[in-house]
């Protein structure tokens, strides 16, 4: 196994910079003037002289040829800087050797991703901020829906066709096709203070004032308190979808013959459902993580706005509005690779629940 995963990660590698590429040539075949458009939006459309955007476009490069703008792309992607804080709000980063004594006390050794047309901040730093909550709601928000998809799609599909399987059918089948948006906007209406009642915190994803002060327990509880909401709205969806996969799955599983000898064995009926056909059963389900993943980060847009969290989603928002084509190409290629370690991750829990999986010199 441990020779396909680095065959796998290997692999990955011409991969990440064929994305880069794509997305590179996308931007550039946008009928869209990055440098125009920001000085116009800081100048509130006032008058910008063909001069001065000249200056900014050389600054940034876009005067040179497509594919020296690319190769300098891919060195920024390929070596470490140091970052320096001059002032508050003021950086700069060059490249030195990798260690502490070359970058000095006030500087930090980072990945060089580059610095955003916005403000000028490296582009590390600002995904730094965004990506810990939005990861924290991606993964909780996954673990939420596999612990209720699996085990309502084991009860539909061993109790088939009866009132249970309707109901959880029906109400499955609404969930889905409610919008994010509306299910957010209901739940700051009736339990964020709206008009009924006021149990949860209606913005952010921790208190605005005295979350500093608090202790490591009491951020948590504050933390958790905060997110309660985001998470309702993220996970409804996904468990929505993932207890039909698990439905079918193990309703083509339950049929099959050695589950019918597990029977005339005199087996009990828990001992054959979890032990001999939820394994095998669980296959759709594990494909489907390898897609919810990278969604859960990127598709967090509508939640991150109507909560009030800064997150990976509203970045991204920001970076394609500007445009910030620094920041663009850095978020694609993050969902990237988060979608090629995802399939990844679902093709080596493949074997672990399916022993006649085998990631032989063939795979």
């Amino acid at each position: 196994m441990w020779q396909y995963i680095v065959r796998r990660l290997l692999l990955m590698i011409p991969t990440f910079f064929g994305i880069t590429f794509v997305c590179f040539l996308v931007l550039r075949m946008a009928n869209v003037d990055p440098v125009a458009s920001q000085m116009e939006m800081g100048l509130q459309g006032g008058q910008v002289s063909q001069e001065a955007i000249e200056h900014l476009r050389r600054i940034y490069h876009l005067d040179k040829p497509w594919y020296e703008q690319y190769a300098r792309l891919v060195v920024r992607l390929t070596r470490p800087v140091c970052i320096d804080y001059l002032e508050e709000g003021q950086f700069t980063s060059a490249w030195r050797p990798m260690s502490r004594l070359a970058c000095g006390n006030q500087s930090r050794i980072s990945l060089d991703l580059g610095t955003s047309w916005r403000d000028g901040r490296p582009i590390i730093e600002i995904i730094a901020e965004a990506l810990p909550i939005t990861v924290l709601l991606a993964l909780l928000s996954l673990f939420i829906a596999y612990s209720i998809a699996i085990p309502l799609g084991i009860y539909s599909a061993v109790r088939q066709y009866s009132v249970g399987d309707q109901i959880s059918t029906v109400v499955v089948f609404m969930l889905y096709s409610l919008p994010k948006f509306w299910i957010g906007t209901m739940l700051l209406i009736f339990f964020a203070g709206g008009h009924y009642l006021d149990w949860f915190p209606l913005q952010g994803w921790h208190s605005f004032e005295g979350f500093e002060e608090m202790s490591l327990g009491e951020r948590i509880g504050d933390v958790a308190w905060h997110i309660v909401l985001p998470l309702v709205t993220l996970s409804y969806n996904a468990f929505a979808a993932l207890s039909r996969y698990m439905r079918t799955g193990m309703l083509e599983v339950i049929r099959q013959d050695y589950i019918r000898t597990a029977r005339a064995k005199g087996l009990s009926e828990k001992t054959v459902v979890f032990k001999h056909a939820l394994r095998n059963s669980l296959i759709p389900i594990i494909t489907m993580l390898g897609l919810l993943l990278p969604f859960m980060v990127s598709g967090s847009v509508v939640v991150e706005f109507i909560f009030g969290i800064r997150g990976m989603g509203g970045v991204a928002l920001e970076a394609i509005r500007l445009p910030d084509y620094p920041l663009v190409i850095t978020i694609v290629a993050f969902v990237s690779l988060l979608t090629m370690l995802g399939i990844l991750i679902s093709d080596i829990l493949y074997g672990v629940v399916d022993p006649r999986i085998s990631y032989g010199k063939g795979s």
